[in-house]
């Protein structure tokens, strides 16, 4: 399970954005997130993905913190792929960065081996997402936050990355989607919450 105990989070001298934010997340389940843009949904995401830390509260996995360093069995994906990637770096060497997956995994997502030899920008924005949730999908990664992982996408390939991701729910993978699209997040998710003024709010159909 992935607990957030009580995040409050703000930056500078500003009003706090996170208010003892507090959700969890089981293993198998996808959780949706929604809120007006601003309210901190993106910032949530970065503090459970352990890419900020929370001034308050704190993340548990299993019920204890996630290892500082290395893989700690959560991994982020955000809508804007490309800062995400090293430019300089190939792509095969981007997706080995956290493991190597075999050609099931790849034709699942989309990704062709013959990309592996090309950098970031000589592909498109919907085939380097690919590459990142390539990536971040290993053996090891428990949850997954999803931050508007398809918005960018046309709907051919946003059914395709929602279809995979779904499929990888229902063999134990736990992800927490963040989405402005309430239609989408009602077809995906089993639960949804609202972020606005700084807490959570379930939303009931």
């Amino acid at each position: 399970m992935l607990e957030v105990r009580g995040v409050e989070f703000g930056f500078g001298k500003a009003e706090p954005i996170l208010d003892r934010v507090s959700l969890t997340l089981n293993r198998g389940e996808i959780l949706g997130l929604s809120g007006p843009s601003g309210t901190g949904k993106s910032t949530l995401g970065r503090i459970v993905a352990g890419y900020l830390k929370p001034q308050q509260g704190e993340i548990l996995l299993d019920g204890a913190a996630p290892r500082a360093l290395g893989h700690c069995g959560v991994q982020h994906i955000h809508q804007s792929s490309i800062f995400a990637v090293n430019p300089r770096w190939r792509l095969g060497r981007i997706i080995a960065e956290a493991w190597q997956p075999d050609d099931q995994t790849l034709d699942a997502i989309g990704v062709s081996r013959t990309w592996f030899d090309r950098y970031p920008h000589e592909i498109s924005g919907g085939e380097l997402q690919r590459v990142v949730l390539a990536r971040a999908i290993g053996p090891k990664t428990r949850f997954l936050v999803a931050d508007e992982v398809s918005a960018m996408l046309d709907p051919i390939t946003q059914v395709e990355i929602w279809s995979f991701l779904m499929e990888r729910c229902r063999q134990g993978l736990g992800i927490l989607a963040i989405s402005h699209d309430a239609a989408l997040l009602k077809r995906v998710s089993s639960r949804q919450l609202k972020l606005g003024n700084g807490s959570l709010m379930p939303l009931v159909a």
